[in-house]
């Protein structure tokens, strides 16, 4: 995936901070079907998940296209600050809290309700807050939260809490001494994955109509370039993937659906990007940092009955490749300098051929354009390797 400078998402980040809109402890910036019904790649009804722990109920729905966050937890002694009708002596026992979440998916805003409920099962008092979320460079959303006075990126605390390590899961647990705080960065949490399953229908919708309609890339044909908006039949930069378009974030599923045809498994554009998000393997950009999403490609792998080999070494991976006559390879690398992200792209290694090894989206700033070498070893320009595959139909 070709990624927006650091240097330039800190900027727009450190603008954002100066947009907050504060309410009590929060903070955040301003900005800006034809599928299947949505289903979770893990039903929070169905799983208990550990960072759940101190919530007593709840439940995570899609109500006409709004994801819904409803739960209750236990009320403690050192959330009687954040109300303003509670007193520090009252007995937390008496108490219980409520939680009703939603998001705008056009204007893209937090809004959460949370409630006192006395043991007599009457609202005592209640906290409305807003939270503008802001799409990422990698397309998808998040939002900044101030816990403890300092500010976090709710992608970043999240994270951190469901691998159950990390600075931010360690503040959670041992200094943020209001426990609602925690409790609605997991909120959000799990309603941006709700919100960006939504957006997968919607994307898919949207895309479809773009390849009916002849302004998208038509079936078996290769992407070069996820840039490429002019040639008919390769038109792919305006495709919808996550909360934006296909040119800036598209080259995961660029290698995958070139490596599909190769295989004689092709499919549409439309399908590939689906799959991608419907598998939450775009969502794995949004929480991973610096495009750990290639690491999750094996998902896309898996379901479509593909063997692969993986590596961490770009020597391995050469050694391995270097023993076949012809093979699919997908690479995922640093860009040069590190700071501007990961990029990934697709390999065909035919002996045949004069030059053995051509690379598609390789360089996606030149559409129709195909890197073609008779060393693998020189599509690796000195730039730190990633992560890469051998692929095989089974």
């Amino acid at each position: 995936m070709k990624k927006k400078n650091w240097i330039g998402a800190i900027s727009v980040i450190m603008s954002a901070l100066l947009l907050m809109n504060c309410f009590g402890i929060f903070s955040a910036p301003e900005n800006r079907n034809d599928s299947e019904k949505l289903t979770r790649t893990i039903p929070l009804d169905e799983t208990k998940l550990t960072y759940f722990d101190s919530f007593e109920t709840y439940s995570i729905s899609d109500e006409d296209d709004v994801p819904v966050f409803r739960g209750s937890s236990v009320f403690y002694e050192e959330d009687a600050s954040f109300f303003n009708n509670v007193a520090l002596e009252d007995a937390p026992d008496e108490y219980s809290t409520s939680f009703f979440c939603t998001f705008d998916m056009e204007n893209l805003v937090y809004h959460i309700e949370i409630s006192l409920i006395d043991k007599h099962g009457q609202v005592t008092d209640t906290e409305n807050i807003d939270t503008p979320a802001f799409v990422n460079e990698n397309g998808m959303l998040d939002a900044l939260v101030e816990i403890g006075g300092e500010t976090f990126l709710v992608s970043e605390v999240a994270n951190d809490i469901v691998d159950n390590c990390g600075v931010a899961a360690w503040l959670l647990k041992n200094i943020v001494t209001i426990k609602i705080v925690a409790n609605v960065v997991l909120v959000y949490h799990v309603i941006t994955e709700t919100a960006e399953q939504i957006r997968c229908r919607q994307n898919y919708k949207y895309n479809k109509q773009l390849e009916s309609s002849g302004e998208g890339v038509s079936l078996g044909n290769y992407i070069s370039s996820q840039e490429e908006n002019d040639d008919s039949g390769y038109k792919c930069a305006n495709y919808h993937f996550g909360f934006t378009t296909f040119d800036g974030v598209g080259c995961e599923v660029a290698s995958a659906y070139n490596a599909l045809i190769a295989m004689g498994k092709p499919e549409l554009l439309s399908e590939t990007i689906f799959s991608f998000e419907k598998l939450a393997i775009e969502h794995a950009v949004a929480w991973g940092n610096f495009g750990s999403s290639a690491v999750f490609m094996t998902r896309f792998f898996n379901a479509r009955n593909i063997s692969y080999q993986r590596f961490i070494s770009f020597s391995k991976l050469k050694k391995a490749a270097d023993k076949y006559e012809s093979c699919n390879i997908i690479i995922s690398q640093w860009n040069h300098p590190w700071t501007g992200g990961i990029h990934t792209y697709y390999i065909k290694k035919d002996s045949s051929w004069e030059k053995a090894y051509h690379g598609y989206n390789f360089n996606y700033k030149e559409p129709g354009e195909t890197e073609n070498n008779n060393n693998l070893a020189l599509f690796n320009d000195g730039d730190m390797f990633n992560v890469g595959y051998i692929l095989t139909s089974n």
